[in-house]
């Protein structure tokens, strides 16, 4: 662990490397997330933080997307143990988020880091809400609102399948609510389920029904074709920390039937269909035809 120790005590010299070993230095930090989450967190993630905050306020996008690459893996291996490790950081992410971050690249990323922490640790993201109302002056409903209404605007600035369905999950966790706040912006919620559904759901020409592509289970054996390479361990780490994740584990096409389900049974039949009314009918067909033989 020596030559971890000596990376860890040089990180804060990262700034001034070139891109490219900016970058190898990162891979290596990530490697050893993925091979032993609890230990790394522990030992180094307190100075490693350190080092990301001062960072982040001289970097290029391209260094910022990097180090938040860092904290989302984290959070995705160990959310609990993540967040708390990272949470001098994470007011800075939200805020992002809150402000409408202009690089698309770094703002997908904050709403990656965003949806693992409201996804994986709700208690913490409550918190994390209240620290920054208080310190925005802000009321916590308010400061919600505008936290979703900005990233159903900047839904589009994600590219990557699993980090679209993350929002899906993430937003949906949000769900039943009684929070009129949160009723409020059900239309937009909804409007980016439909969206992740469109990305994730594969239909079965047969029988005509829908399947959520990126669930993974433990039988199933990636295939390799001819001229692929055999999984290195670090490959298989990530594939059985990825049998975890709710976004290969938990069924989209299900969680939306379940939450919305469960919204109607809080607010009533009549009530939930005004809330339905809110939504644009071809959204509301085509998540119909999602949810059918649900």
């Amino acid at each position: 662990m020596l030559g971890l120790s000596v990376l860890m005590w040089n990180i804060c010299s990262v700034s001034e490397l070139s891109s490219e070993n900016m970058r190898t230095c990162f891979q290596i930090v990530n490697a050893y997330i993925y091979l032993s989450a609890t230990d790394f967190l522990q030992n180094y993630a307190e100075g490693l933080c350190r080092s990301f905050c001062e960072l982040l306020q001289d970097i290029t996008n391209e260094g910022q997307v990097q180090v938040l690459k860092v904290v989302e893996i984290a959070l995705k291996v160990s959310p609990i143990l993540g967040a708390h490790m990272f949470q001098p950081l994470l007011p800075a992410v939200l805020r992002g988020v809150v402000d409408g971050e202009k690089y698309p690249v770094v703002m997908s990323t904050y709403l990656g880091i965003t949806g693992r922490v409201l996804l994986q640790n709700s208690s913490f993201f409550s918190s994390l809400l209240t620290q920054m109302a208080s310190e925005c002056n802000q009321g916590i409903d308010q400061l919600l609102g505008n936290v979703i209404e900005m990233w159903v605007d900047r839904m589009d600035n994600i590219t990557q399948p699993e980090r679209r369905k993350l929002s899906s999950l993430a937003l949906l966790s949000l769900l039943p609510s009684e929070n009129s706040v949160i009723q409020d912006k059900f239309c937009g919620i909804v409007n980016i389920c439909v969206e992740a559904l469109h990305d994730v759901m594969t239909e079965d020409s047969d029988t005509g029904t829908f399947r959520d592509c990126m669930l993974m289970s433990q039988f199933e054996e990636p295939k390799l074709s001819d001229d692929e390479e055999p999984p290195t361990e670090q490959d298989k780490r990530k594939r059985l920390m990825a049998l975890e994740d709710p976004v290969h584990s938990v069924s989209l096409q299900q969680f939306v039937y379940e939450k919305l389900k469960a919204q109607q049974a809080l607010m009533g039949d009549q009530a939930f269909g005004l809330l339905m009314e809110t939504v644009d009918t071809e959204i509301v067909q085509q998540l119909q035809q999602f949810l059918r033989g649900l």
